[in-house]
């Protein structure tokens, strides 16, 4: 029985190995190569990108990885654009619009962005990290208990 059993330990490995190679065998992996840009091309990405086209455009469009574009921005000095989807002047007259009783929907269908976005400019605005006003509460408050605390969670309006 010991026999048996030692034959089974070492017969497992080594069928699981003749499996491997012979898979690998079969199925050869694809190798992607780093795609290397032309001069012409890298001129091509640059004007493109000052033209407005986004990072993950440019790397669908060039063939290689997003990241390999924003190093080639890096390498020809250019500054990377904000990730924030409203400019100053937008995000303000959002904030105002906000404290005149505009909903963050209607704000998103305004600016063409999305809610979430509204509602993360707003809280930023809260925050002090843009000058404004901060997201509402709902006019009837909820308080639950969790524990021995007691917090207000904003209400349906």
């Amino acid at each position: 029985m010991a026999k048996l059993g030692e034959q089974l330990v070492t017969e497992a490995p080594r069928r699981k190995l003749v499996h491997k190679l012979a898979s690998a065998r079969l199925e050869p992996r694809s190798y992607k190569p780093n795609r290397q840009l032309l001069p012409d091309e890298i001129r091509k990405l640059l004007a493109r990108y000052e033209e407005g086209a986004s990072i993950a455009e440019l790397a669908r469009e060039f063939g290689i990885h997003s990241q390999t574009v924003d190093a080639h921005l890096k390498q020809q000095g250019v500054e990377s654009r904000s990730l924030l989807k409203m400019t100053p002047e937008q995000v303000e007259q959002a904030v105002k619009l906000y404290a005149d009783g505009w909903s963050t929907s209607d704000l998103a269908k305004e600016f063409d962005v999305a809610a979430l976005t509204i509602r993360m400019t707003l809280i930023r605005a809260e925050r002090g990290e843009v000058e404004g006003v901060g997201t509402r509460r709902g006019t009837r408050r909820v308080g639950r208990r969790i524990g021995s605390q007691s917090i207000d969670l904003p209400g349906e309006i």
